[in-house]
């Protein structure tokens, strides 16, 4: 009997993760954000969500059992005070010159490369190392000594733009 009801168990949390993997996780939605969606982003890296003028790309991929997703956003802004870039460390956002980056975030900046052909829109890292970019890493994982998934946001001064890169694998 407790095999039996073991074996229901399964049955059943098997049926439960297929379902979820079939009817909730299987939708690429791309450039449908709108502000409402991107709002988080500035908030994230303490910027504020009053200076957005609207989202010139988005791609939010499906969500598999473990969590390895694609989310990406162009966001085009009012303003970007460089001040608040260089000089903004009070909130606890710590941005960094893309020409100066510490050795684990140059890795995750390589890390969205990866990922170039699925949103061709996003700057490859190359063009995010000089310093006309600034990136704010919210995080780095590493496994065995590569990153396996990372959450960056990129602003660009000279173009009003903020992009943020999530991906797990």
């Amino acid at each position: 009997m407790l095999w039996g009801a073991f074996t229901l168990l399964l049955a059943v949390g098997g049926t439960g993760i297929v379902a979820y993997s079939v009817l909730v996780s299987t939708r690429t939605e791309i450039d449908q954000a709108d502000s409402e969606d991107v709002a988080f982003v500035l908030n994230l890296c303490g910027l504020g969500e009053h200076r957005i003028e609207r989202v010139l790309h988005s791609y939010v991929s499906p969500r598999s059992f473990t969590g390895d997703h694609v989310d990406a956003y162009a966001i085009k802004v009012s303003r970007i005070d460089l001040e608040k870039l260089t000089v903004g460390r009070d909130l606890g956002t710590h941005w960094y010159c893309g020409d100066s980056l510490p050795p684990p975030l140059s890795e995750a900046l390589a890390f969205i490369d990866m990922f170039h052909h699925t949103v061709s829109w996003l700057p490859h890292s190359s063009a995010l190392r000089g310093n006309a970019s600034f990136i704010y890493p919210s995080r780095v994982v590493f496994h065995g000594g590569r990153v396996t998934a990372a959450e960056l946001i990129f602003a660009r001064p000279l173009e009003n733009t903020i992009f943020y890169f999530s991906a797990k694998t």
